[in-house]
């Protein structure tokens, strides 16, 4: 799955990527939207009750671009390419 590339590339999160859990809805407007969850079990940690959404990926269906809302200060903010995000890496 290209989001799990795309994650691991620009190590999106600190995670290992067993440890995440990739949830694709359907399509809406030409676009889907790929929400990145944390897997909490015996491997992982966490409370196995819960699985916290770190962030997501929106894919245009048309072109195959892949934006994220990783960098975005409110859940659900504004999606930025990927090719963007270079910029972020440096701050952090």
């Amino acid at each position: 799955m290209q989001a799990k590339r795309l994650t691991v590339k620009h190590k999106l999160v600190s995670h290992e990527i067993e440890c995440l859990s990739f949830e694709e809805n359907d399509v809406v407007k030409g676009k889907i939207n790929i929400k990145v969850r944390e897997v909490h079990n015996q491997k992982c940690g966490g409370d196995p009750l819960t699985a916290p959404r770190l962030f997501s990926f929106e894919v245009d269906v048309a072109t195959g671009e892949y934006k994220t809302d990783r960098y975005s200060i409110v859940i659900g903010g504004d999606y930025e390419s990927m090719d963007k995000l270079s910029r972020h890496l440096l701050e952090e």
